[in-house]
């Protein structure tokens, strides 16, 4: 039987103090959906609390929407209306996990997250996200060790804090630093420069810095779901 990836979105769909619609981008869900496609993989959409994946209005704009986000909202859309709930995923199930990004509020804290994402690196499964998507390491950890000690020693990367300070009005708005955080677990986080595709792979875990680096991302998994990496 052909692998399973799993897609995991957010279910945020509002920022704080209702500020104004969010949620994933698109771009970060839909691109690597065609690769893991095109690569003959069966693709498990899923999201925090299950049901329609809510989409970053911005990420629908002319500046932001890509060829194949444009063919999948066309095409493929009923695929993301009734999505998985994250609470019913089992790591038996799949052989690989991507974080989608976006203003994922709702992937850390998230001790059921953190659980799926401990189980499927211990049971050596491939784990990567893109962009805020990595939020969803902070909480996991390995070899019985506490939480964060996934990413501790580990080469990462993910939204920068220039390109969210620069590129974004968010900074204030965002309960942490992404690359902080990381940086507090003992990650070893790279970066490229704003809005470049910069793609970092340390064994099975894979991370993409941005939207652009989010098809890069899920090719690389796809040679770690190969034993290609």
């Amino acid at each position: 039987m052909a692998p399973n990836v799993v897609i995991l979105c957010t279910s945020t769909d509002t920022l704080p103090n209702k500020a104004g619609p969010t949620g994933a981008w698109a771009e970060e869900a839909i691109t690597p959906y065609y690769v893991f496609k095109d690569a003959g993989y069966r693709v498990t959409f899923a999201s925090v609390n299950g049901g329609a994946i809510p989409w970053e209005p911005k990420s629908l704009t002319k500046d932001f929407i890509t060829p194949c986000v444009e063919k999948f909202l066309k095409e493929e859309n009923g695929l993301v209306e009734n999505t998985v709930r994250l609470a019913s995923l089992d790591a038996d199930d799949h052989d690989a996990i991507y974080l989608a990004g976006g203003c994922v509020f709702d992937f850390y804290p998230n001790d059921t997250l953190a659980n799926l994402v401990s189980s499927m690196w211990a049971k050596g499964k491939g784990v990567s996200g893109v962009c805020h998507g990595p939020a969803g390491l902070l909480g996991a950890r390995e070899d019985g060790k506490p939480a964060g000690s996934l990413v501790a020693g580990k080469h990462v990367t993910g939204f920068s804090n220039s390109e969210q300070k620069n590129l974004t009005d968010l900074w204030d708005v965002l309960p942490y630093s992404l690359e902080n955080r990381l940086k507090q677990l003992g990650a070893k986080y790279e970066a490229g420069p704003d809005m470049s595709v910069f793609v970092v792979a340390d064994g099975r875990l894979i991370t993409g810095q941005n939207p652009p680096s989010s098809g890069e991302t899920a090719r690389k998994l796809v040679k770690v779901i190969r034993r290609e990496a």
